[in-house]
C-alpha cells in the first residue's frame, strides 16, 4: 500500500508545488535536487552503519519542502567474533520546514516516512521489508547563488525509528531494530 501512495503524493506534492510557485513568482526556488552520506549510531550496539542518499526536493511555498528520499546503506554488525552485513534501501516521502532562515544560513525540520527493503549478506542471508520513519533537523551551514542556481551545504541530524520483529542473522541473538541517530551531510542545487 505504502509504494502505491508514495507516487500519489509525489504528483500531489509536484501539482502543489507548482500552482504555489506560478502564484509566488519565479524569484523563488523551483526544485532541487540533494545528494549526500550519513553515519548511523544503531541503538543495536551491535551494529553501526554508513549510507549515500538523494533527493528531489519540491518546495510547497516558502517555508515548506516535499523531498522525495532515496538511501542505499549499510549496517556491519558483530558479536562474538561473527560478523553482520545488512545492505538497506531505503525509499521516503519526507516534509520539511523552515523553522529559522537567512541569507546564509538555515535551520529546517524534517518528518519522514516510507519503507527500507533489507538483505542480510551473510549466512542464510534472510530479507525483510519494514516501514521507517524519521524525525530531526537540517541546519543549512552555507548557501550561494549564481545566476538562476542556488546551492545548499547542510548537515542533518535526525533519530530513525526502524523496528520490526526478531530477525535472526549472522549474529547468535536475533536483532530486532536496527533504528537510532543518523548524522549527515548534504550538498543541493535548486533551479
Amino acid at each position: 500500500m505504502l509504494k502505491a501512495l508514495i507516487p500519489s503524493l509525489v504528483l500531489a506534492g509536484a501539482i502543489m508545488g507548482s500552482s504555489a510557485q506560478a502564484a509566488q513568482g519565479s524569484a523563488d526556488k523551483l526544485i532541487g535536487f540533494e545528494f549526500g552520506v550519513g553515519f548511523h549510531l544503531v541503538d543495536e550496539s551491535r551494529y553501526e552503519g554508513v549510507s549515500t542518499n538523494f533527493g528531489l526536493v519540491i518546495p510547497v511555498g516558502q517555508k515548506f519542502d516535499v523531498v522525495i528520499y532515496h538511501e542505499q546503506g549499510r549496517y556491519y554488525g558483530k558479536e562474538n567474533g561473527v560478523n553482520s552485513n545488512i545492505e538497506a534501501d531505503l525509499n521516503e516521502i519526507r516534509f520539511r520546514v523552515s523553522a529559522w532562515e537567512n541569507e546564509k544560513m538555515a535551520v529546517k525540520v524534517i518528518l519522514g516516512i516510507g519503507y527500507a527493503d533489507m538483505v542480510e549478506k551473510e549466512g542464510a542471508a534472510p530479507s525483510w521489508s519494514q516501514v521507517v520513519a524519521d524525525a530531526g533537523i537540517n541546519f543549512t551551514i552555507l548557501k550561494a547563488q549564481s545566476g538562476p542556481v542556488k546551492g545548499e551545504l547542510a548537515i542533518n541530524a535526525l533519530y530513525r525509528y526502524l523496528k520490526f520483529t526478531d530477525q535472526t542473522m549472522a549474529v547468535a541473538t536475533p536483532v530486532d531494530s536496527l533504528g537510532g541517530f543518523v548524522i549527515g551531510m548534504n550538498a543541493g542545487l535548486f533551479f
